[in-house]
């Protein structure tokens, strides 16, 4: 059965703070690509990002405003894990976009898809600029756009009104060029070439510019033109449009729907959520096979034995015949046996049920989040004026709700605090240690300090040295000459070697990217050492 996949794009205005609500982590598993904008995060939130959409299933993606008085702009892909090994970041030194270009495996089609997400400060914003378009556009010719399928989602803060966003050529530059106008290729996939947008708000500088670079790159604005939203929805609830999807005509076959969705406070400030729905040929067996949030249960000495046992002999007897091959290559040794101790400890010790949706919060919290979830639900049906008002107050009773369990869990915390600081000093620094602490950047006077050590310590160091080795110089003149003999490192491994080495493996150490553990390896040795002994001296 073949899977779709869906896109998010939302300006979240702050991402580290929606963190707290669980409907916008529930929402967000609803997709397999969120696009995100205005993450107004630095390194240290982009660590809290990485480890909170990790255990969601997602892989996170940031990229930050570098030179920012304060926190603002930024962007951040989120990748569903069943889908990120189809997925590679493109490297860009444009902070108002983020490439990534996504296999052509997903999609079905015959180039890779090239994505982009864009967040454009506003023009009144001390960081924007005039050439922030053009400069896109270097981006985009430097990424060789030509050879993707480009599609473009963010908030591009741009009024485009209804204007045209593409050029019609004549027939013989068409010929010449070997390109099509962007109204036949609309026309050819049933696509309106006239786009609604029910923003009245004239064109404005950065809307002109937005214009101007879908007609350069052959771009054109999806926006009131594809099924979902042929309307033109506006993407604020500020009854405005300034986030957009922008791609290339020949991406619309591969595209379903797309949707504007009912604004919401939790998500962000003024911004809507904007879905875009691809057709994918992908399997679902052909998607990563492990289960989200599921891995290999604790290692159990007891199950020592049927962890030998439950080794696959058949494939150890075709990785030996690979070792006595003298053309066979070590990668493909290493990748056997790696499957062979990751098959046996998942038949030995199994699978952990996967990651389960903890209850954070009391149960106000629950009863709001039900009234919550209620009237959206009631909203997408009947979208009437009482609707709108009741899920609003729903909205805000939530929020306050969730602020107020919070406060009262930090004020539990601190009662606790104080208490074990007077009573219990190991529970105090053990309370203390699980808190997540923020490291604290030194200032420029600081390290200013630390180098003028530095420079000292290299005097004193250097003087030493100086007089080390003239001893060493004077012992060395006094010394015979010894002829070493290094035969012996060339001499080939052997098994008590191996073992002897395998016998200094610690226990409870975590694992590589591989998933070995040193347990593995040690309750493999009666089995599996001249295998381990091949591949070392094949290497």
């Amino acid at each position: 059965m073949n899977e779709c996949i869906n896109l998010l794009s939302l300006n979240v205005c702050g991402l580290v703070s929606k963190f707290k609500y669980d409907v916008f982590l529930e929402k967000l598993k609803e997709y397999k690509i969120v696009c995100l904008s205005e993450t107004k995060a630095d390194s240290i939130d982009c660590k809290t990002i990485e480890n909170v959409a990790s255990d969601n299933g997602f892989e996170a993606f940031c990229k930050i405003r570098k030179r920012a008085v304060k926190k603002s702009g930024g962007l951040c892909t989120l990748v569903a894990n069943d889908i990120v090994k189809h997925v590679k970041v493109m490297n860009s030194n444009l902070e108002i976009v983020q490439w990534l270009c996504l296999d052509k495996m997903l999609f079905g089609t015959e180039k890779d898809v090239l994505l982009g997400n864009v967040y454009m400060p506003p023009h009144n914003s001390p960081y924007a600029y005039q050439d922030m378009f053009a400069d896109l556009e270097m981006s985009l010719l430097e990424m060789n756009y030509a050879n993707y399928h480009v599609i473009l989602v963010g908030d591009f803060n741009a009024h485009t009104s209804d204007c045209v966003d593409y050029i019609n050529l004549q027939e013989d530059v068409l010929d010449e060029l070997g390109v099509r106008n962007c109204p036949d290729i609309m026309e050819m996939y049933n696509c309106k070439v006239k786009r609604c947008n029910q923003d009245k708000t004239k064109c404005d500088s950065h809307g002109s510019k937005l214009l101007q670079f879908c007609k350069t790159t052959g771009i054109c604005i999806f926006n009131g033109r594809l099924q979902g939203d042929e309307t033109g929805s506006c993407t604020t609830d500020k009854n405005t449009t300034i986030d957009y999807v922008i791609g290339t005509p020949s991406l619309l076959p591969h595209i379903s729907t797309m949707l504007i969705e009912d604004f919401d406070f939790i998500f962000s400030d003024v911004h809507k959520k904007v879905t875009v729905n691809f057709n994918s040929m992908i399997s679902r067996q052909a998607m990563c096979q492990a289960t989200e949030g599921s891995k290999i249960k604790r290692w159990n000495n007891a199950k020592e034995n049927d962890f030998v046992i439950n080794m696959n002999v058949l494939t150890l007897q075709s990785i030996s015949d690979l070792i006595n091959q003298e053309d066979s290559s070590v990668n493909e040794i290493n990748n056997k046996l790696t499957k062979v101790l990751l098959e046996s400890a998942e038949n030995t010790l199994g699978r952990t049920e996967g990651m389960q949706n903890k209850k954070l919060y009391d149960r106000e919290c629950q009863k709001k989040k039900r009234e919550y979830n209620r009237a959206v639900n009631k909203l997408k049906y009947n979208k009437s004026i009482e609707n709108i008002r009741l899920k609003r107050k729903a909205c805000r009773e939530y929020q306050t709700a969730i602020k107020k369990f919070n406060n009262h869990k930090n004020k539990i915390f601190l009662n606790k605090l104080r208490e074990a600081k007077t009573n219990n000093s190991k529970v105090y620094w053990s309370m203390l240690n699980k808190r997540k602490h923020e490291p604290v950047e030194p200032g420029i006077n600081d390290l200013g300090e630390h180098f003028k050590q530095l420079n000292q310590m290299t005097e004193v160091l250097d003087q030493v040295q100086d007089r080390a080795s003239s001893s060493r110089r004077e012992e060395e003149e006094e010394e015979e000459e010894t002829i070493y003999n290094d035969s012996v490192l060339n001499d080939p491994i052997t098994e008590d070697e191996v073992l002897k080495a395998s016998k200094k493996l610690k226990n409870n150490k975590s694992p590589g990217d591989d998933g070995i553990i040193n347990e593995y390896i040690k309750a493999s040795m009666p089995l599996m050492i001249k295998h381990y002994v091949g591949l070392i001296n094949k290497v």
